[in-house]
């Protein structure tokens, strides 16, 4: 089967054609897969600058309560016969000891 002068040049025209519509799909999917590769970067570095920043925050409040329980520990009984002296208006089992009377 031969191809004669004319189909052959509507041939070529084609192939052209052809190949600048496959160079665009490629580069449309490559240009994608970058944006897309970018996005999940920037969202990683963004989740771990959150985290790190919550860390940050909490870490002085443990500390402190760290210290405060082990100053409690040492301290024993002592802190809660300070708070009973000081009238926070509780009771041993942690009712209220204050009473309201209307008359």
């Amino acid at each position: 089967m031969s191809v004669r002068s004319v189909d052959m040049q509507v041939i070529l025209q084609k192939t052209a054609e052809v190949m600048k519509n496959q160079h665009l799909d490629s580069s449309k999917a490559r240009m994608q897969q970058q944006q897309l590769a970018q996005q999940v970067q920037q969202k990683t570095e963004l989740d771990g600058r959150q985290v790190n920043v919550l860390e940050k925050t909490n870490q002085p409040q443990i500390r402190d309560e760290n210290k405060r329980r082990e100053k409690e520990k040492k301290n024993g009984r002592k802190n809660d016969s300070r708070e009973n002296r000081n009238g926070n208006g509780k009771g041993s089992n942690g009712e209220n000891r204050i009473i309201d009377i209307k008359i």
